[in-house]
């Protein structure tokens, strides 16, 4: 079975639209696609440490345990997800090591979100779909240090200089596999420059759409794209 884990980005949650688009395009497709969109605590450290135990557990049912996934979009985090992470969990040092199923699982990762989803594609051997990528996440949100409010859940928190590490740990120099990466990005984002994104993702399979936002205008119809890269109907041209 394919599997798709979309990472969302900075503030943001499972009810993102993007999130939501595609969870109402997989809806009929829900016996050959598994989909899991994890609500992404704020800190980076836990973020990564959640999603590695999302992997442990394809890894579990791969090896035949009839253990389903615990976490499912729309369901926040539990009590233990948002308990402290050090350092060697935003390296994911501590997580179990993930042996099964790569070649069926995709991340789709949307801005910050694209930037966790790198650093896990490296480290697992994954592909992922980045969508207007953040590339240097902890020099673009310096300067938003301070109080913060999640935009879906009203969450307060404070960014702190301890996010901005966390961030730094995770950044990989250069992808070692660009055959693994479909990068897509508009060129009126206006938060990033998608030129950034088209540099590091260099031999990678890129669409790069004139106009657009951010939020990445018309995401349903790249949809098929995306599903034909993670293996399910024709691959996307390019």
């Amino acid at each position: 079975m394919i599997r798709l884990i979309y990472l969302h980005g900075f503030n943001s949650s499972p009810q993102t639209i993007k999130g939501r688009q595609l969870a109402a395009w997989l809806g009929p497709l829900a016996g050959q696609i598994a989909f899991d969109l994890p609500a992404l605590p704020h800190r980076p450290a836990q973020a990564i440490a959640l999603v590695e135990r999302l992997l442990a557990q394809y890894a579990g049912n791969d090896h035949g345990s009839s253990a389903s996934p615990a976490i499912y979009g729309g369901v926040s985090e539990t009590k233990r997800e948002r308990g402290a992470a050090g350092p060697a969990q935003a390296r994911g040092d501590d997580a179990p090591p993930f042996q099964g199923g790569r070649n069926h699982i995709t991340l789709i990762g949307s801005s910050l979100g694209g930037y966790y989803a790198t650093f896990l594609a490296e480290k697992h051997g994954l592909k992922a779909v980045l969508i207007n990528p953040a590339i240097l996440p902890d020099r673009d949100l310096e300067q938003f240090l301070g109080p913060q409010r999640n935009l879906y859940t009203d969450e307060p928190y404070e960014l702190t200089r301890k996010h901005l590490e966390e961030m730094s740990a995770l950044r990989v120099a250069r992808i070692t596999r660009p055959d693994r990466y479909y990068l897509l990005v508009q060129t009126g984002d206006e938060v990033l420059d998608y030129r950034e994104a088209v540099r590091y993702f260099t031999g990678a399979r890129q669409k790069v759409i004139e106009g657009g936002d951010h939020g990445f205008q018309k995401f349903e119809q790249v949809i098929a794209e995306i599903l034909a890269f993670a293996g399910h109907g024709q691959p996307p041209p390019g």
